[in-house]
């Protein structure tokens, strides 16, 4: 990958909590992307690329009949441009053996919550991650 994966997070659980440390949270959603490649973490990836540049990433895992959305970035220079969305409809028209799509983000991730609905999602329910700090 690219710093894609380490640079492009502001509203996750980790950046959100003022007791981890931005590069410590940055860190954090590099390593879970990387766990794909690893063969720890997710079933598919889909990649966008212009010009021989990663743009974005959509890391997606199986549950059953459910493709469940792990992790999705598009880089700062690059939104707006409706890579998510592409790439969300290119894993929801060409990826086959779900029947359920599912996605968390978090409640003050305003943009994303807005990019879902406009795809056709709703708001199921909703939960407060928290993080034991000693």
């Amino acid at each position: 990958m690219t710093s894609l994966e380490r640079n492009n997070f502001k509203y996750s659980r980790f950046h959100l909590d003022p007791a981890i440390e931005d590069r410590v949270s940055n860190e954090i959603k590099a390593q879970w992307a990387r766990n794909y490649f690893r063969g720890d973490r997710g079933n598919q990836m889909v990649v966008s690329e212009k010009d021989g540049q990663v743009t974005g990433f959509l890391q997606l895992l199986y549950n059953a009949d459910t493709l469940i959305i792990d992790l999705i970035a598009v880089s700062k220079e690059n939104r707006n441009k409706n890579i998510a969305s592409e790439m969300i409809n290119f894993a929801e028209n060409k990826l086959e053996g779900f029947t359920k799509i599912r996605v968390g983000t978090q409640a003050a991730n305003i943009p994303s919550i807005g990019l879902y609905e406009k795809l056709g999602f709703s708001i199921n329910y909703m939960k407060y991650v928290f993080h034991y700090h000693r």
